[in-house]
């Protein structure tokens, strides 16, 4: 009856959609347009950045009596981070020259300009996640020994012998180095993933071919018979 098949008829389930507030998803939209950019690009815009504010620094200061040289080296560590990309251990070889060619002039680049701790920090990071394994360890060994003359022409030469080679250098290059080696065992996950499910999807064809030619060849029979 009418009220039996009105008592009988399906239901459907209300769909629960998931509610997001528009902050969340202008966050979202955000971040994904982070990811999005040009991370050279991104690196060239903060070199640009640093070396504007270590110039101001360095010729704003009284106190720097090496300013040109300072000056110099500041323009060479910050742009060090533009390139830390293309050329990373020409970056570290740069930025390392700089430091200590500014010290032998009794100056003391970290010291004075703010961004070059943080100048030092990222190129040594990128000596660390963008080369290869044999090359990185030679940019870290080569940063290192560089560094040491700068600390030596130092007056605090104790402190510095641990803070620059191992919180400047060393530390920043470890992070980089671990960051590489996860990105490529998770390439390398992937990658087997996507063969696993090529191989996955070629059985359930072959399956399927095998099934519908012994389909055929039964036909084949029964028309026979």
């Amino acid at each position: 009856s009418r009220l039996a098949g009105r008592w009988l008829r399906p239901t459907t389930a209300p769909s629960h959609r998931r509610w997001r507030s528009p902050a969340c998803a202008r966050l979202g939209k955000l971040l994904e347009s982070v990811r999005d950019l040009d991370r050279a690009r991104i690196d060239q815009v903060l070199a640009v950045a640093m070396t504007v504010v270590a110039e101001v620094q360095i010729w704003a200061n009284r106190s720097i009596h090496d300013r040109p040289e300072a000056a110099l080296a500041g323009l060479v560590l910050c742009g060090g981070v533009g390139v830390r990309r293309r050329l990373p251990l020409g970056s570290v070889l740069a930025g390392v020259g700089a430091v200590s060619g500014e010290a032998a002039f009794g100056g003391s680049l970290v010291d004075h300009v703010i961004v070059a701790l943080p100048a030092g920090i990222l190129v040594f990071y990128g000596a660390g996640a963008f080369l290869d394994p044999r090359r990185s360890r030679i940019a870290l060994v080569a940063g290192v020994l560089g560094l040491i003359p700068a600390v030596l022409l130092t007056p605090h030469a104790v402190s510095d012998l641990f803070f620059e080679p191992v919180i400047l250098a060393f530390l920043p290059w470890l992070c980089g180095r671990w960051l590489r080696e996860r990105a490529r065992r998770v390439q390398q996950f992937r990658e087997l993933s996507e063969r696993l499910d090529s191989e996955r999807e070629q059985r359930v064809s072959v399956a399927a071919d095998q099934e519908r030619i012994g389909q055929w060849r039964v036909g084949r029979l029964l028309d026979r018979a």
